[in-house]
């Protein structure tokens, strides 16, 4: 899915928001920390509050072992189907059950879950 599309779900939860183009347009730039890149799932601080509290979405947090890299936001961007919000470099929240359960396999070592990701995602 993509932002506009994840955003239009947001808003058809909310009781609080009428659903139409201009609405979801406003929200998509707001609510996504990359608006340019369609596909990217990393969500805003607003974002994230109006998916979490508004919406009342379950999230998962994992403390990380090591700080988030640039290299990592990068593998982030291409690799999360879902909306995810760093909170620190050092903690991801993330709002698929999925890749929650997929990271504590991986001890919250989330560059390893990343390059494996990409690894087998390349063959």
């Amino acid at each position: 899915m993509t932002q506009l599309e994840w955003t239009r779900r947001l808003l058809n939860v909310s009781p609080q928001v009428n659903d139409d183009r201009t609405a979801a347009a406003h929200y998509r730039i707001n609510w996504w920390y990359n608006p340019t890149n369609k596909n990217s799932m990393r969500l805003t601080r607003e974002g994230f509050q109006f998916a979490s509290f508004t919406v009342k979405i379950q999230h998962y947090s994992h403390t990380l072992g090591e700080e988030i890299l640039p290299k990592t936001l990068l593998q982030l961007e291409k690799s999360l189907q879902y909306p995810y919000y760093i909170k620190t470099y050092k903690e991801l929240l993330v709002f698929d059950e999925a890749t929650s359960f997929t990271l504590i396999l991986y001890n919250n070592n989330l560059q390893q879950y990343l390059d494996n990701i990409q690894k087998f995602n390349s063959v």
